[in-house]
């Protein structure tokens, strides 16, 4: 009696989620892989697609972003007038991505005169703890992990004294990223300091999927200067040690000017998103006067690039697309997670076979080791076709970046796999900027010159088990 309740419950649900997927008209790959977890899994497997299935989002979080995106659409309107001209001269390539990105985000591109890669944690951290020494009015961090112990604790003695001095620090943290800081002693001693903690999607049982995630890391100190990149709050020597990757590796740029100020609306809609209190007013955006306040020759023209399940769910994966269709010289690339959509993995042999150099560097070995085989299934194809595929041995490489033709920039905290590219939110540096792009393109070249090539011919010689297993893994990549 029990088996045949059982099989009716099994296969009504399998036959209602097989029909609800064809009405969701999801990618073919993902469509198949979700319906061999519902026939293969009874139950459980339609229990897994409730929980991760879907991009269902909670409404009242929904509601809170729509009408907070309407808020700042007026001020992102004014930022663009600030600097009207700011596209002019620029190629086919550029234009395309400008207006694409305004049209998705509403932030346009702007004029940046005060800019700094940070290349590697060391850099970044110091810079981080420098601008948070000396502020005077605010500050704002946004990190998908933060992660106590170590020199994380020197940022938290920041926070301290800075409080101490009246000012007024917020604290935005993921739920699952964060979770140890969400319950540790720091974060009850930040908040009995005076510091504002506020955690970004909680997970709840019944209405949004479960797995959304605010991946996102911004720190922007008096609204003047920001931070945005690939770091997360952590010690890379001693974060997730026991995964023996190595020592994280991560790159962040520092903006000012208008670019601090995007970051900062970003922070600040997050933040009104999560705690439901009102979006506050941003100042007004100033005219740009052409002049350069930085240690650069002329202004960077760069384009902050919020992406999310929330407004354009496809946004960042068409940027990509754009990117590697439009180049016609060189594209190289650094990610920690490749797994990546069929779209993107024939953009990259088109590319590749129509003469455009095109190298890619991963780390020799992730902590998420089902999206590295997955990603490795790709590489005989990718390879055949001239691709050029580099593991790094410097530990786990970390920055997610993108370099076109030696003259547009993809920076920030999206790996190429389906996680950022429709299901997390996540914040994007589109510069199109030749000295920029230079300074972190002979970045990933000194990635490149601390990895070791793949050989087509070696590569194919792998165990015949490791072939299977990726051909496994690559067929749950959709649901990655």
């Amino acid at each position: 009696m029990l088996s045949t309740i059982f099989l009716i419950l099994h296969w009504s649900l399998a036959l209602f989620l097989t029909s609800r997927l064809m009405i969701k008209r999801k990618p073919v790959g993902e469509s198949l892989a979700w319906l061999f977890v519902i026939y293969a899994m009874p139950i459980m497997g339609a229990f897994l697609y409730y929980a991760f299935g879907e991009r269902r989002q909670n409404e009242k979080r929904l509601a809170h972003f729509r009408q907070r995106a309407c808020e700042l659409d007026d001020w992102q309107t004014r930022l663009h007038g600030a600097d009207e001209s700011a596209t002019e001269h620029k190629d086919e390539l550029e234009r395309n991505l400008i207006h694409f990105v305004r049209g998705a985000s509403g932030f346009p591109a702007v004029r940046i005169d005060d800019w700094q890669l940070l290349p590697d944690f060391d850099s970044s951290f110091e810079e981080l703890l420098r601008l948070m020494e000396s502020a005077q009015e605010t500050i704002h961090l946004e990190f998908y992990i933060w992660e106590v112990g170590g020199q994380v604790a020197r940022a938290q003695e920041a926070l301290l004294q800075a409080r101490g001095r009246g000012v007024a620090c917020r604290v935005l943290v993921d739920a699952l990223g964060s979770d140890a800081f969400i319950n540790s002693r720091e974060r009850r001693e930040l908040e009995a300091a005076g510091v504002e903690v506020a955690v970004s999607l909680r997970m709840r049982l019944f209405g949004a999927r479960w797995d959304l995630r605010n991946h996102r890391k911004i720190a922007v100190i008096d609204g003047q200067y920001a931070l945005a990149g690939s770091m997360n709050l952590v010690d890379p020597v001693i974060f997730k040690a026991d995964a023996k990757v190595g020592r994280w590796v991560d790159a962040m740029v520092r903006l000012g000017g208008h670019g601090a100020a995007c970051l900062d609306s970003v922070f600040l809609q997050d933040w009104s998103v999560e705690t439901s209190t009102p979006f506050e007013n941003l100042p007004d955006p100033k005219p740009v006067e052409h002049t350069c306040n930085g240690s650069n020759e002329a202004p960077m023209l760069a384009q902050v690039f919020p992406s999310g399940p929330e407004r354009y769910p496809d946004a960042i994966h068409q940027v990509l697309m754009t990117c590697i269709y439009g180049a016609t010289e060189e594209l190289i690339i650094s990610t920690p997670y490749f797994a990546p959509d069929d779209a993107i993995h024939e953009a990259l042999i088109a590319a590749a076979v129509r003469g455009v150099h095109v190298r890619l560097v991963v780390p020799r070995s992730s902590d998420v080791r089902v999206a590295t085989l997955a990603g490795a299934a790709h590489f005989s194809t990718l390879l055949d076709a001239g691709v050029q595929i580099a593991h790094f041995q410097g530990g786990l490489l970390h920055t997610k970046s993108i370099t076109v033709d030696r003259r547009v920039s993809i920076f920030g905290t999206v790996n190429l796999d389906m996680r950022s590219l429709w299901l997390n939110s996540e914040v994007t540096l589109l510069a199109y900027d030749r000295p920029f792009t230079a300074e972190l393109r002979e970045t990933q070249l000194g990635y490149w010159e601390d990895s070791i090539p793949l050989d087509l011919e070696t590569w194919k010689r792998r165990p015949r088990h490791r072939k299977i297993l990726e051909g496994i893994c690559r067929l749950f990549g959709p649901l990655l």
